[in-house]
């Protein structure tokens, strides 16, 4: 509905609702933060995206196909450079 700190709101509540043990405990977690990496990337946020669906693969690895998407790959090829350019 174009509300994105609203949106983003969302996402952040629920992962403070939770709590960090229950998220790291309960798959229904790694598909909500799946969700907010797909938001995320819809925002331009690419690189805060690609971590937050790394995560959600590491927690459900039955998400890792979402790793070969286009637009992950993407990111995963800027990352070496990114890195280079903090330091």
């Amino acid at each position: 509905m174009g509300d994105v700190k609203g949106t983003r709101a969302v996402f952040l509540r629920f992962f403070r609702i939770v709590g960090q043990d229950e998220v790291q405990e309960c798959r229904c977690s790694a598909k909500v933060l799946q969700a907010f990496a797909l938001f995320e990337m819809k925002q331009g946020h690419c690189f805060k995206s690609y971590f937050l669906v790394k995560k959600a693969v590491a927690l459900d690895g039955s998400l890792s196909p979402v790793l070969r998407w286009k637009q992950f790959r993407d990111v995963q090829q800027r990352l070496p450079r990114a890195a280079a350019n903090y330091n």
